[in-house]
């Protein structure tokens, strides 16, 4: 009796051992087909920057740099195994129509990522889109701070760090009378504030401030204003063509060859420069992160990549360079999370360090925003642009209460913002 209670016993043992084993098997080979039907599934990649219009120029050297940076991904380590499709789409000229086509990428094209965005005023737009779609939008230009970031990465810089630095060694070496130049805008107004409350620090005066719309075209009387107000150096925070116009006035005024300096902030380097004219803008200078001649690894492939592309005459600037990096730190914090899920990839971006063109790039610790370490280049009438200063180290981002209390900020940006007919970009623009 005990014998056969033993035998049907195991009888039953091995009937569970076997069910056990089909039903792993099963779960195994249903993770297996999962993944593999996964790993077919394209990584969809929005890019969201203007191709017509005052910013054309700008836009399409962060389009390109970035699809550059998606073909050298794809053509290296890759992205998950998967394969990349990128949607490109050329934003409108209204807010409203540019809401539509941000929450079209996300909810009904199913991008993982968009690049987007030449301006603080549309990404502060389009973060509540990115938040509604659960979406992550990458900007790789100069923000103003002042918010959350959620979901949002910014790979380009805040004031305190783009502005700051670069405004002490020009009062050293030029003095203490500023003039700002900016496009009419939210980048611009904040830029303002901050830069008055940085000339009051270092005892030094704002001699005058302009504020430009994109579509502006006659530089006379801007120049000519500008030159009676004698600065020793000029601010320059415009983004667009309102340069052309200001600096080839300022030139047929005999106001060149840097006679009154100006600093560049918000620049596509050689590109932006040869539109306005090299004798345009020769003894002046461009404030950014990136030199062209370092000698890293990174930046020398960059460099081979981008003449393969472009042409072998062709040489990235600070703009090429930024867009380019936004995508090695998306992708780093992707390959991290192991996973393009925009919730997943979000949480894996505070922290990283990736070694991009213009060196280690690290997003600091608590925000979405990148350590950055500016330098200031000199421009020649040949088309050379060579560094003469760079800060001692990188700075942090303080994305609050620089020039006023964080509760100011909230009421000037209030404010602007009613005053633009509830709009984060001036009417008409």
């Amino acid at each position: 009796m005990a014998r056969r209670r033993f035998k049907l016993f195991r009888g039953l043992r091995l009937q569970y051992n076997l069910l056990v084993r089909v039903v792993v098997l099963g779960v195994v080979g249903w993770l297996g087909y999962n993944l593999y039907e996964a790993s077919l599934k394209p990584v969809r990649v929005g890019i969201f920057f203007p191709t017509s219009g005052p910013a054309a120029l700008e836009g399409r050297v962060a389009r390109d740099s970035v699809l550059l940076a998606l073909k050298e991904l794809e053509n290296s380590v890759g992205l998950l195994h998967r394969p990349v499709d990128v949607i490109t789409v050329n934003p409108g000229l209204q807010a409203d129509m540019r809401i539509a086509q941000m929450r079209s990428l996300l909810e009904e094209e199913g991008a993982d990522v968009v690049f987007a965005c030449l301006t603080a005023a549309c990404l502060r737009e389009l973060e509540p889109v990115a938040n509604a779609s659960n979406g992550l939008i990458v900007y790789p230009f100069a923000d103003i701070g002042l918010d959350g970031g959620s979901h949002t990465m910014t790979t380009g810089s805040l004031p305190n760090q783009l502005l700051l630095p670069p405004m002490g060694w020009a009062a050293e070496r030029f003095g203490k009378r500023f003039y700002l130049v900016a496009s009419d805008s939210l980048y611009g107004r904040v830029a303002s504030e901050v830069v008055r409350h940085e000339v009051k620090r270092l005892e030094g005066e704002v001699v005058g401030e302009i504020f430009l719309d994109q579509d502006f075209s006659d530089g006379t009387n801007a120049a000519n204003e500008l030159l009676r107000a004698a600065p020793d150096v000029v601010l320059n925070v415009v983004v667009g063509d309102a340069n052309v116009a200001l600096y080839k006035a300022l030139h047929a005024a005999g106001a060149g060859n840097g006679q009154i300096p100006t600093l560049f902030f918000n620049n596509a380097g050689r590109l932006g420069f040869e539109s306005i004219g090299w004798e345009a803008v020769a003894g002046n200078f461009s404030v950014s992160f990136y030199d062209a001649d370092n000698r890293t690894e990174v930046n020398r492939q960059f460099i081979k990549a981008f003449k393969r592309q472009f042409g072998n005459s062709a040489m990235p600037g600070p703009w090429s360079e930024s867009a380019y990096a936004s995508v090695m730190v998306w992708a780093s914090a992707v390959k991290r999370a192991r996973s393009t899920n925009a919730t997943a990839v979000e949480a894996q971006i505070e922290g990283t360090v990736v070694e991009v063109p213009s060196g280690r790039l690290e997003i600091a610790r608590g925000s979405h925003y990148p350590v950055r370490q500016p330098l200031v280049a000199e421009i020649s009438s040949s088309g050379v642009i060579a560094t003469v200063w760079r800060a001692e180290t990188a700075v942090e981002p303080h994305n609050n209460a620089i020039a006023m209390p964080r509760a100011d900020w909230d009421r000037f940006l209030d404010d602007l913002y009613r005053s633009w007919g509830d709009n984060w970009e001036k009417p008409g623009r």
